[in-house]
């Protein structure tokens, strides 16, 4: 009896009106008594400020204060500047017929000027001069277009615009296969070995992955190459012929008697060997100590031998030693001698100088020979304690 709130209708106001009316009719809800945003008639589809034939939505004329059926009576000449109304008061509004009337919505900035035209271009989504065509016309995945063709420009979440304008998948080499929308270059990296704006490029054959901009290896398949590209094989001195990947030094150290970052220097000559292992460190000292008469970290010094010098030394002392006895011993004799004879025979004694220097001869002979024997028992007996 009291009929049905706003947008219902129906015996049980169970029936929802037009969805352009704001009432209708109980038993017609396809009749409207009412309308939202200004809108008009018995189907809520005539514009604001317009007056329109029953069910219509064209303007057949205009409310008062308003002018222009053709651009649905949204012009008013209390908004022009000056009696003869070719200029209205801002851009957001546009002279034409002796009234202003306002610029398209879809305008950007509101802004334009008779035509009308849109200055600053159109919304997201419209083109046209006045920007009243979507773009979702020529293409339902187009989210905005060229203002003059409709050409897509940028396209909805997934995809993006194709030479042709039309709207393709992101590669299905993008991660997540997302893509910037106007661009297609896949934003959050590539997936597998793939590489470039839109991973369309395999990664070298040796890479475990590479850098989505460059196509340089983040990481090498093996650990037996190294480089940019993982295109260049490790030293073949290298333990197990493993190095880094940037580098390409040995990282777990060398093959042989090699050292150095690389394996590639010999060790010292004279390095102790000691089982199969390399016989020097990463820095070339040995590391077993050196083969016999050589010293210092790298085995390049002549040890001098201290023992054999000390008895040669005193094999040769004690030769001097027994020749100094045995000249004493000498002088001894002939001073005894002289001594023995009386002072009366001396002056009549004469020696004979030849004979004297023979004896002479034979003892300093005699001499020599023992000194000789001596040294050489000396050094003898000496070196067998040393050895000893």
């Amino acid at each position: 009896m009291f009929g049905c709130v706003d947008r219902y209708a129906g015996d049980n106001c169970t029936t929802l009106c037009e969805s352009t009316c704001k009432t209708c009719l109980q038993h017609d809800n396809l009749y409207c008594l009412a309308c939202n945003n200004g809108y008009t008639g018995t189907t809520c589809q005539c514009p604001p400020n317009c007056n329109c034939a029953s069910g219509s939505d064209i303007c057949a004329s205009c409310t008062v204060g308003y002018a222009n059926t053709e651009h649905q009576c949204k012009c008013q000449s209390q908004y022009c500047r000056g009696d003869s109304c070719n200029e209205c008061i801002d851009q957001t509004f546009y002279a034409d017929n002796e009234a202003c009337c306002k610029c398209p919505d879809t305008c950007k900035g509101g802004v334009c000027k008779s035509g009308p035209e849109c200055i600053s271009g159109c919304i997201d989504g419209f083109y046209g001069l006045d920007c009243s065509i979507r773009c979702s016309s020529l293409n339902a995945n187009c989210s905005i277009c060229n203002r003059s063709d409709g050409m897509c420009l940028e396209c909805k979440n997934g995809l993006y615009p194709h030479g042709n304008g039309s709207c393709i998948s992101c590669n299905s080499n993008c991660e997540s296969k997302q893509c910037n929308s106007k661009t297609g270059i896949c934003t959050n990296g590539c997936l597998g070995k793939f590489w470039g704006d839109k991973c369309d490029m395999q990664c070298d054959s040796n890479c475990e992955t590479c850098q989505q901009e460059s196509g340089i290896c983040d990481s090498c398949y093996k650990p037996t190459v190294y480089g940019s590209y993982c295109n260049e094989s490790c030293s073949s001195s290298c333990l197990e012929n493993k190095c880094d990947q940037r580098s390409g030094h040995c990282s777990i150290g060398c093959e042989g008697d090699f050292f150095g970052y690389l394996c590639q220097t010999m060790c010292p000559e004279n390095c102790q060997q000691s089982g199969t292992g390399t016989k020097c460190n990463f820095d070339g000292n040995c590391k077993f100590g050196c083969v016999d008469g050589y010293e210092g970290d790298a085995c390049t010094k002549s040890q001098v031998c201290t023992g054999s010098s000390t008895i040669i030394a005193l094999a040769v002392l004690s030769g001097v030693l027994g020749i100094l006895l045995i000249c004493t011993a000498a002088g001894c004799y002939l001073w005894s001698s002289r001594r023995s004879k009386p002072k009366e025979q001396i002056s009549t004694i004469e020696f004979d100088q030849r004979d004297i220097d023979l004896t002479y001869e034979q003892l300093q002979g005699q001499s020599n020979e023992q000194t000789y024997r001596n040294v050489d028992d000396n050094y003898t007996v000496l070196s067998n304690v040393h050895n000893n």
